[in-house]
């Protein structure tokens, strides 16, 4: 066997034994489902701030509700968090440089887009 071959075996077996070792060390995000849940509504509140921004790119103007970006199709439907809830939403925000505000209070924390 060439000096290269076992030089690429090598480095075969230490990638396996370190990707086995991640599997078998690493923290279960799903063991948590609250962990879940936030990561969840995460991901429902970027989108929802991508639907609004993009809502005011081709319209001038912030939605006055949610309700507004769904019957405008930006949304298929109302955006509700993990738990079912429906998102609030403010415009002005009340909040320094932030255009708006979309959020929700899940698992005794508040996920928002200024996050």
């Amino acid at each position: 066997m060439s000096a290269t071959r076992k030089i690429g075996a090598v480095v075969g077996a230490v990638a396996a034994i370190l990707i086995a070792a991640a599997l078998f060390w690493a923290p279960r995000i799903d063991a948590n489902p609250a962990l879940v849940a936030a990561g969840e509504t995460r991901a429902i509140v970027r989108l929802t701030a991508g639907a609004l921004e993009q809502y005011r790119r081709d319209k001038s103007a912030y939605p006055s509700s949610l309700e507004q970006l769904v019957a405008a199709g930006y949304l298929r439907q109302m955006p509700s968090d993990a738990s079912g809830k429906p998102l609030q939403y403010r415009h002005p925000s009340q909040r320094q440089n932030l255009p708006f505000e979309v959020w929700s209070e899940i698992g005794g924390s508040i996920i928002g887009n200024w996050q």
